[in-house]
């Protein structure tokens, strides 16, 4: 049995890489030589990696990401509103989430699946939630906001990238 060192290396690391055993792995899009040299005598190939656009989130995983946004939006009044920028949409919704997530005793729920479309390289998802206000002297105030979740592809998985109160209804 023979056995010979190999390097093995990459021309360009953000399109695919290569470990020592020569395995290569996508990166991202694109053209790259993959090099393989051994006591002086080299061997190439050119490699093409294109993109593909990502499946949809599953119906698990987009009421798995809208129940994390629901306990963010209860707990993290700034990192929700974070998600949703000044000068970015409509102000006075935003604003109207605003003083709703400053309020103690905040629960929210889905009351449905959230419905969903890929648009480009990103995951639109839309959900109605009942939240309610415990507030003093036993007063309660509840109604339901219609939220819109913009999602983007994380690895295997997908992330909230943004989100968008569009309607608030018995507040």
């Amino acid at each position: 049995e023979l056995q010979r060192d190999v390097e093995w290396t990459t021309s360009d690391p953000a399109i695919v890489t290569v470990d020592p055993s020569g395995e290569a792995r996508a990166v991202g899009p694109g053209i790259a030589m993959i090099t393989a040299s051994s006591e002086g005598v080299q061997g190439r190939v050119s490699i093409r990696i294109e993109a593909t656009a990502p499946s949809p989130p599953s119906a698990t995983e987009l009421t798995t990401q809208v129940d994390r946004y629901l306990q963010l939006m209860v707990e993290d009044r700034s990192a929700t509103m974070a998600l949703w920028p000044e000068g970015s949409g409509d102000e006075d919704l935003r604003e109207e989430l605003d003083e709703l997530l400053g309020r103690d005793d905040l629960t929210a729920v889905a009351q449905e699946p959230p419905t969903s479309s890929v648009v480009g390289d990103r995951a639109v998802a839309t959900f109605v939630a009942s939240v309610t206000h415990r507030g003093n002297f036993g007063r309660d105030r509840e109604g339901t906001v219609t939220f819109r979740l913009e999602l983007e592809p994380s690895g295997s998985a997908w992330r909230v990238v943004a989100v968008r109160a569009e309607s608030f209804d018995g507040f």
